[in-house]
């Protein structure tokens, strides 16, 4: 703590305190990504994470590490909502925040001797929509007369953002 005045021609103001303290900052964020079931994609760790994006109704483990002991914190959003923090850890808080809408959000942390600190960087959460599979054949890969006997390999590739669990192929041969 410092205390000080100002002189100014023998004139005195009154004599003030600035107190300096050592608040909680995050020193590294984490994100354990649970995807909806309908994915079937298994949970993704992604460790020193900054912007929170992912497929919307993905639940969010957040773990954040500080620079001190920690009681507890809290996600504050944009929009006026809060997820929770609870201490994990000696220096840790955890939460969970559901990824269902496009906005931005600041890390508040509060230390055993309960000082709170909102920090000033702004991380993004943005909700994604699933795309639709893509469906091409690679074989023949044109158009291809056989004759009544022959055989013809086919050969069709799916791709998708989350990934694909089956591929059938329904065919007709003249109109059968």
């Amino acid at each position: 703590q410092v205390q000080y005045y100002v002189d100014i021609s023998g004139r005195r103001s009154d004599e003030f305190t600035v107190k300096v303290a050592d608040l909680p900052r995050v020193e590294k964020l984490d994100y354990t990504y649970n995807y909806p079931a309908y994915t079937g994609m298994p949970p993704t760790k992604e460790d020193i994470a900054y912007d929170m994006i992912a497929l919307k109704g993905t639940v969010v483990e957040v773990t954040v590490t500080s620079n001190q002991q920690l009681k507890g914190g809290q996600l504050v959003f944009a929009d006026g909502k809060n997820v929770p923090l609870t201490a994990s850890g000696d220096k840790q808080v955890m939460g969970k925040a559901t990824v269902d809408r496009n906005t931005t959000f600041r890390i508040e942390l509060t230390n055993t001797d309960n000082q709170k600190y909102l920090g000033l960087e702004e991380y993004k959460m943005q909700a994604t929509e699933d795309q639709k599979p893509a469906i091409s054949f690679v074989k023949p890969g044109r158009d291809f007369r056989a004759l009544n006997v022959e055989e013809v390999f086919t050969e069709a590739k799916a791709d998708d953002d989350f990934g694909i669990a089956s591929l059938e192929l329904y065919y007709s041969v003249n109109g059968a």
